[in-house]
Formats: C-alpha cells, structure tokens, sequence
C-alpha cells in the first residue's frame, strides 16, 4: 500500500523563472533568382543529370518530398500525357499521389529515359556508370538530393538554406506573392474538401499550366500571365 504525503503550497521550494521561447520559428527560403542560381550550380557540379532534375522537379511541383521521388519507377512515368503515380506518398493517408507534368519537364524526362534506359520497376532515380562508391543502378540514397543542395550552396556562399526552404517553401512563398495563397496551396496539394480526394485522386489540368508558369518565372523567360480558371 503506498502511502501520500500532502505538501502545502506555503511548502513547496522556491523555483527560479525560466522564460520559454515557444516561437517555432519559419523555414529561411529565397527567391526564386537565387533558387535558379543554386539549381544551376547543382547542374554543373551533377555527374548524373537526374541529381540535378530531381531537385528541379521538388523546387516545381511543391506537393512532392524528396522521398517521393525516391520511390518513382520507370513505369510510374507515363510520358502520354505527362503524369507521375507516387505510391504511397509521404504524408499522405491515400495510396496514389498523381502529378501532371509541365511539358517542359516531360521532354527531359523522355530524354533520360532514352539516355538510361530500364525495366518498368526499376527505380528512376538511380545511380549511373562512373560514380566512386555507388554500383551502377543502385537507387539514390536518402540525403543524395540534399547533399547536392548544400555543396550548391556552399559553392555560393549561401548559408541557413536547406533543401525544402530552397525549394518547396520558396516557390510556395513565390505563387503566394503572384497569385495569391489560395494558389499556392491548391498547386501543394493541400486540399480542404477530403471526401472529394478520398473518390477523385487525379490531378488537374490546371496544376500543369501553374507549373510550366513557374518553370518559365524561374529562369526570367517571357512568359503569358497564369490565368485564373473562371467557374
């Protein structure tokens, strides 16, 4: 049988006040000049191309995570009419994410496609021939995309910014200033109506107008106004 000891207040030892700092604090991004700057580094410094592309791909389509793109296969990239299936999506409690590729993007797809070709399950984002300490066609490791953001940013002489406030929050933070939020959230995948994404799980035609918008922003190309889809 345990036995309680009541202690009053009057008791009880004097503590010393400790101020907490319940301030989280946000993710450091940039912009998107400097953004292409750094994936422009990525892709000097890249022996694989696909180093270089996956990071381009996370810095577009702000719903992916890099390990997202770690479980892509070959045959999870329909080049007709640009699609990518991620099974079992990071975060996601539905088994499907669907994104509809830019054109610009389903062109350089098809290019390593053809360049490093492989059987439907093989794993997309793989090693290639010639890299020290990798066998050839080995999947990329779970730091590959971010250790190539930070060599980029140290080349540069960037501190503070890490792959998602370079990338997703960056261009997240961008379509927010040129479109409004209610822009960059449906372009993150962030939905309000759950019983539609429960029934619906394909992306929308809109999502690869907003991303060849982005695509052409980034690297100061002249480009046509997003427009708005009226209902």
């Amino acid at each position: 049988i345990k036995k309680w000891k009541i202690i009053t207040l009057a008791q009880l030892p004097d503590f010393t006040e400790i101020e907490i700092d319940i301030d989280l604090g946000y993710r450091n991004f940039t912009t998107w000049e400097e953004q292409s700057k750094i994936l422009e580094k990525i892709k000097g410094m890249a022996v694989n191309p696909k180093q270089w592309f996956g990071i381009e791909l996370l810095s577009v389509y702000t719903k992916l995570r890099p390990q997202d793109l770690l479980k892509l296969t070959e045959g999870d990239i329909e080049l007709s009419p640009g699609m990518l299936y991620i099974h079992y999506p990071t975060k996601k409690k539905n088994q499907l994410l669907t994104v509809r590729l830019a054109p610009d993007h389903v062109e350089i797809f098809r290019e390593l496609k053809n360049k490093y070709p492989a059987l439907p399950n093989v794993k997309f984002f793989r090693h290639i021939e010639g890299i020290s300490g990798v066998a050839k066609d080995a999947p990329f490791g779970e730091k590959y995309f971010y250790k190539a953001w930070i060599a980029a940013c140290e080349k540069l002489g960037i501190e503070g910014l890490d792959l998602y406030g370079g990338t997703r929050h960056t261009t997240t933070t961008e379509i927010a200033k040129l479109e409004g939020k209610a822009a960059a959230k449906k372009h993150s995948g962030h939905r309000t109506n759950k019983a539609f994404d429960r029934y619906c799980q394909m992306d929308e035609k809109e999502s690869s107008d907003m991303a060849q918008f982005i695509i052409r922003r980034k690297t100061g190309a002249d480009v046509l106004e997003f427009k708005k889809r009226t209902k």
